[in-house]
C-alpha cells in the first residue's frame, strides 16, 4: 500500500496496538481509551469519549478525525505524544479508509479485520491463552489471508498484481500491442 515500506512494532507496541484493535472491535470506550494510553498516546484530556473518537480516527477505518471540523477531537483535547513507529499504522488505515471510500464501501472495519490476527499475535506472544488451550508456537508470519473490503475480497497476491497494473492509456501497454 505505501510502496513496500514496513515496520516492525517492538514487541511491547505489538501487543499494545493488538489490544487496541481488540478493544475497537468490542466498543467500550473507556477500554478504548485506555488501550489507546497503553499504545503511548498523550492526550491533554482524559475523557474517554474524546480519547475513543480519536482512536477510531486514527486505528479503525469506521472513525475519522477531520483536523478542520469544528467538532474534531482534536479541537477539543491536543494529542502531546505519538509513539513514531505507530504512524505506519495510521498511515496504513488512512489509505485504506481512502480506498474504501473511493470504491463506496460504507461497511468496513479494519479493526473487525485485524480482531483475529490481533487475538492470534496476543496468544503467541504469552499474553492470552489459545481457545484450544493447546500449546502455542513460535510466531509464524502470515503468507496467506484476504483483505476484505466490504463485498470485495483480494488476496495479496491479487491486491499486489492489482497495484502493479499499468493504466489503459499507458504507452507501455500500447507498444506491446504493436
Amino acid at each position: 500500500l505505501d510502496y513496500g515500506q514496513s515496520k516492525q512494532l517492538p514487541e511491547p507496541q505489538m501487543v499494545a496496538l493488538a489490544r487496541l484493535v481488540l478493544e475497537l472491535h468490542k466498543g467500550d470506550s473507556g477500554r478504548i481509551s485506555a488501550a489507546l494510553g497503553a499504545c503511548g498516546v498523550v492526550t491533554d484530556s482524559g475523557d474517554a469519549g474524546i480519547r475513543t473518537e480519536m482512536a477510531y480516527g486514527m486505528f479503525d477505518t469506521r472513525g475519522k478525525v477531520d483536523p478542520f471540523d469544528p467538532n474534531s477531537p482534536l479541537k477539543k483535547s491536543a494529542i502531546s505524544t505519538f509513539p513514531p513507529d505507530l504512524f505506519f499504522v495510521l498511515r496504513v488505515v488512512q489509505l485504506l479508509r481512502g480506498m474504501a471510500n473511493g470504491m463506496g464501501i460504507t461497511d468496513f472495519s479494519s479493526a473487525s479485520q485485524w480482531a483475529p490476527l490481533a487475538r492470534e499475535t496476543l496468544h503467541r506472544k504469552g499474553h492470552g491463552t489459545p481457545r484450544n488451550g493447546g500449546p502455542l508456537g513460535p510466531l509464524q508470519p502470515i503468507t496467506s489471508g484476504v483483505l476484505r473490503l466490504g463485498r470485495f475480497a483480494l488476496s495479496p497476491l491479487e491486491w499486489a498484481a492489482l497495484a502493479m497494473q499499468r493504466p489503459a492509456g499507458n504507452s507501455a501497454s500500447k507498444s506491446s500491442k504493436q
